[in-house]
């Protein structure tokens, strides 16, 4: 809406200039602003044609991105051995824990043997010690990155 405006032109009283002022035309401030009654109308099918858009873009990107069959048989293969590692994995914590439980710090022993057929024997219960809990770490590692590997994995 404009407002428009008339000048009030000063004259000179008492040897004094008055100042001019500007007033606000109240015919023009008064008039309502020209509407065009279709312009909602327009504003909705520019909204729709932008939401059909969208629509049909987000449609075309789920198309590319969806698996095809073959793939989902070999990810369903991938997570089943995903899993049984994780089970695996918890099934070794939930031994550590039942052994550390059991284990009363003065009886304990330790074997290690490689492939070659070589043979080590711990019985130290300070060096016990630091290995179950190095064990334990590296356990709870190796479970904590496999159970957000199976929660992320996409089938």
């Amino acid at each position: 809406m404009s407002v428009k405006s008339k000048e009030v032109k000063g004259t000179v009283k008492n040897g004094k200039m008055q100042t001019v002022k500007k007033v606000a035309d109240t015919k023009a401030a008064a008039q309502p602003k020209k509407m065009d009654i279709f312009e909602h109308l327009k504003k909705d099918e520019a909204q729709e044609t932008q939401k059909e858009q969208l629509k049909d873009q987000t449609e075309t990107l789920i198309a590319t991105f969806r698996p095809t069959a073959e793939e989902r048989i070999k990810n369903a293969e991938k997570f089943k051995i995903l899993t049984e590692k994780y089970a695996a994995l918890k099934t070794k914590k939930d031994e550590l824990e039942k052994f550390k439980i059991s284990s009363d710090g003065t009886k304990e022993q330790i074997y290690f043997e490689n492939a070659a057929g070589y043979k080590l024997q711990v019985s130290n219960s300070n060096v016990i010690d630091a290995m179950l809990k190095l064990a334990d770490k590296t356990l709870s590692d190796f479970l904590n990155k496999t159970q957000e590997e199976v929660q992320n994995f996409v089938i």
